[in-house]
């Protein structure tokens, strides 16, 4: 709740006559006018003030002057207003200022301010918006932890309309996110991340700020690889000084030392001779002994002869384990009709029980057990056809791509069976596609395609733990594809993350990893 209202730091104010002491012939006038009741809040309580004075906002001056009925009643009722918020507005509206104010606690101090913003963007009350953002710049070192700063233009982003005149707002929330996101905790981001999951206007621009801070350390990267160059460059000339240096010490060195040289060399062609006569006296007592041991292997080796046994138990156990291989195309035959086309698709039981979900259904007591017939009129015949393909080979085919065109809709043909493997559980195909997204890399000159792609999987798939290989594959990807990004992307995204949810959530935990990875670059340089 609001405390007292003292003297201190004044907003900003409407401008003054020229030369500063002129009275205006209207002063006093707008307090001549009717006087208006209002009901706030559900305590009800209760504030008189001047038409003049409420008409400087829009909404209220319409209820005042308008065909309605609080224009003859002489009474507004606003319930859903807070009214100590509601008596800081006609404070400001009187005093043309907001004047700080005395409250136990930042974060209530904050939370304040916050309420004030809403109610002055509900109302249409510019210069009030003004005033509470130039309070939030007056006051550094307002906020306890970056959590809080988050927490409250979160709650501002949701409450207010986002006009052109909340520009001062966005520019104050663009320069404090980019001091408060490299200190949030491991907690902080946590936190971050479940107000991202709602998406819309708050989601976007934590991703443009993140997207900036990732620009500008690039920036700083590449300025300390060019001095890093040019100090390589000039390590590289003194290099080269040393060895000329070295060059003319080692000639000088080498005319001494020629006579040594000469003396050393006789010495060799000695011992290489010694050694030479050495090695030819070795090799005629190694003949010798040789032709002795071979008349005596020879021998021994035909006593050694032996016919290796033969065991069939081997072959038995073959055959059986073969009989038993063919026993799941022994079970009942299902008739599966797919789409709205009603394709028709046979397969056997044992074959369809590998995904839960078709498991149940030829079980009993459900009717498709009874029948042998299952309709599936919401799945995609071709879809389908390729999941039924794996669960009888547990293989997926991957044809050779001529251009990046096909490897892509490839890519999104993956993503559409992904998408039924997971409606049917079949976990072993979703690992399986994951890892040929690995294998193919069609996104780089096309990031649109890919954020497109998986923002539709994000969307058609249940979310559950058996997702988690896509969304680490996703995260890790979605870092390295967004080093490719364009203005013209980047409108792709922001469309994509007003849908909120895990697809935010993991482009934030992306946009993190690529930033994590720039800073260890800048470091290690």
């Amino acid at each position: 709740m609001v405390g007292n209202v003292v003297a201190g730091k004044e907003g900003p104010k409407s401008k003054e006559p020229e030369g500063g002491q002129a009275v205006p012939t209207t002063f006093g006038r707008r307090f001549d006018s009717e006087i208006f009741t209002i009901i706030v809040g559900d305590t009800k309580s209760r504030f008189m003030a001047h038409v003049s004075v409420l008409s400087q906002s829009p909404v209220l001056a319409c209820m005042c002057s308008g065909p309605f009925q609080e224009s003859l009643s002489k009474l507004i009722s606003l319930p859903d207003d807070d009214a100590a918020n509601f008596g800081l507005l006609l404070e400001f509206l009187y005093q043309d200022n907001l004047p700080d104010l005395i409250i136990s606690g930042s974060n209530a101090y904050i939370e304040t301010l916050a309420d004030i913003y809403i109610l002055a963007d509900k109302y249409q009350l510019q210069t009030l918006k003004e005033a509470v953002i130039w309070q939030l710049r007056s006051w550094d070192g307002l906020y306890n932890t970056p959590m809080d700063f988050f927490r409250m233009a979160h709650r501002i982003y949701h409450d207010i309309s986002h006009s052109v005149s909340d520009k001062s707002l966005h520019d104050y929330f663009h320069k404090q996110a980019r001091l408060k996101l490299p200190l949030l905790t491991s907690y902080g981001v946590g936190y971050l991340e479940e107000l991202l999951d709602h998406g819309g206007r708050f989601a976007t621009d934590v991703f443009k700020i993140q997207h900036d801070l990732m620009i500008d350390v690039k920036t700083v990267r590449d300025q300390l690889e060019k001095k890093l160059t040019q100090i390589c460059h000039d390590e590289e000339i003194a290099a080269e000084r040393y060895r000329l240096l070295s060059e003319r010490l080692g000639n000088a060195e080498k005319q001494h030392a020629l006579s040594l040289e000469d003396m050393q060399g006789q010495l060799a062609k000695t011992q290489k001779h010694l050694g030479a006569a050495r090695d030819k006296s070795n090799k005629l007592c190694t003949n010798s002994e040789n032709k002795s041991e071979m008349d005596t292997t020879k021998y021994s080796r035909m006593e050694e002869v032996a016919i290796p046994s033969v065991e069939t138990s081997s072959c038995v156990k073959f055959l059986v384990d073969s009989d038993q291989m063919g026993s799941r195309f022994a079970s009942k035959v299902f008739t599966i009709t797919v789409g709205d086309s009603n394709s028709t698709f046979s397969a056997h039981a044992n074959i369809l029980s590998k995904s839960p979900v078709l498991a149940r259904m030829c079980q009993a007591p459900f009717q498709e057990s009874l029948t042998g017939h299952i309709d599936l009129p919401d799945d995609s015949a071709e879809d389908f056809g390729f999941l039924l393909e794996y669960l009888y080979i547990e293989n997926l085919a991957v044809p050779l791509f001529d251009t990046e065109e096909a490897e892509i809709a490839f890519a999104n043909k993956l993503a559409d069976i992904y998408i039924i493997a997971d409606k049917y559980q079949v976990i072993s195909l979703k690992f399986r596609i994951v890892k040929e997204f690995i294998s193919i890399t069609p996104f780089s000159d096309n990031p649109s395609a890919f954020f497109q792609m998986a923002h539709r999987m994000y969307h058609d798939t249940s979310g559950s733990k058996s997702n988690s290989p896509f969304r680490d594959y996703f995260e890790y990807r979605a870092a390295l594809v967004m080093r490719y990004m364009n203005d013209d992307v980047l409108k792709v995204l922001d469309g994509l993350l007003e849908d909120g949810g895990k697809f935010a959530v993991d482009i934030a935990k992306a946009m993190r990893r690529e930033l994590d990875y720039e800073v260890c670059e800048r470091l290690k340089d």
